[in-house]
């Protein structure tokens, strides 16, 4: 009877495909899900711009801890939280930096619209990202 029992879930556990290959039975793998709702959230609502975002208010909005949710951001962004929005906002800059249309925009002025609550932490994150600072981004960038 016992083997029974073990063949029946072991057949609704492949049915289900919640085994990995490896055979470790009923491992269930929410964390691409998780942060998949983290980045969607981040994107979508352009909470990366927000000066005051913080790893909690996230924790908050998705439902979880928040050492879950630095551990799933850690583990799938391979960064942690401060970098992994940084990357957001450091991208958008760069569009504006492009932008013929804010050519007259100061790089403070551009690094306060994007989130940033200071020109150094601005200047260091561009860098550490890009490899260059805002100004001479700018300055090779625009033709």
């Amino acid at each position: 009877m016992y083997s029974v029992v073990i063949y029946f879930l072991s057949l609704k556990a492949f049915q289900l495909k919640i085994t990995d290959i490896n055979g470790n039975t009923f491992k269930n793998d929410n964390g691409n899900q998780l942060f998949n709702q983290i980045d969607k959230l981040i994107v979508d609502d352009k909470l990366y711009l927000e000066s005051n975002i913080s790893l909690s208010s996230i924790s908050k909005l998705v439902g979880k801890s928040t050492q879950k949710t630095s551990e799933i951001i850690n583990q799938y962004a391979k960064q942690n939280f401060n970098d992994f929005i940084n990357t957001y906002r450091i991208q958008e800059a760069k569009m504006k930096l492009r932008d013929e249309k804010n050519k007259n925009y100061t790089i403070s002025t551009i690094a306060f619209d994007v989130g940033f609550n200071s020109l150094s932490s601005f200047n260091s994150a561009f860098k550490k990202l890009e490899g260059t600072t805002p100004s001479v981004y700018r300055k090779n960038d625009i033709v």
